[in-house]
């Protein structure tokens, strides 16, 4: 600090061109909080803004519990089937499908859907590009046919089931 000093004050004893020049001297820093009430008005609605969007958020949250726990037990029978390879999987992956529905739908829709009215309903339920269509006809396959199905078609079901459940439209 000293050195600029004596630089500064040499310079003007050598050169007297600059003998009335002070020295510069800075500004305040720039201080960034709002003066204004308008700030404080954009402040308060970035926060409600944000606020409602949690809220949101939240909301959905809680009306999709339905859906992750319709999921958790299809993911538990799914961990059965090396247990049991036998009809009731399929009576308990309907079961879970059709409470899943009730849920969202009316129950006077849903409660009297079987066979491939219950398929097709499950089918206009998915978004659209889903190509389950012919994973849901597995479900038939219980009461139509002697041949047995092997462990794969059962888990892609399952996961037919998991995607329906969670991507559904109400």
């Amino acid at each position: 600090m000293n050195d600029s000093l004596a630089t500064y004050t040499d310079t003007l004893i050598y050169n007297p061109k600059l003998a009335n020049l002070k020295p510069v001297f800075m500004p305040d820093p720039i201080v960034f909080e709002p003066v204004t009430p308008g700030w404080y008005v954009v402040f308060g609605l970035i926060v409600l803004i944000i606020l409602f969007i949690l809220f949101r958020l939240f909301k959905r949250y809680q009306f999709n519990a339905y859906r992750r726990v319709s999921a958790r037990e299809l993911l538990q029978v799914k961990s059965e089937i090396r247990k049991s390879n036998s009809p009731e999987l399929f009576q308990k992956i309907s079961t879970i499908l059709k409470a899943t529905a009730m849920t969202s739908f009316s129950r006077e829709k849903v409660a009297r859907l079987s066979g491939k009215g219950w398929q097709e309903f499950l089918v206009s339920k998915m978004p659209s590009g889903s190509n389950d269509r012919n994973t849901f006809a597995l479900m038939d396959y219980q009461y139509t046919s002697k041949k047995e199905i092997s462990v794969s078609e059962i888990e892609q079901l399952i996961d037919a089931s998991v995607r329906w459940i969670r991507r559904h439209r109400v």
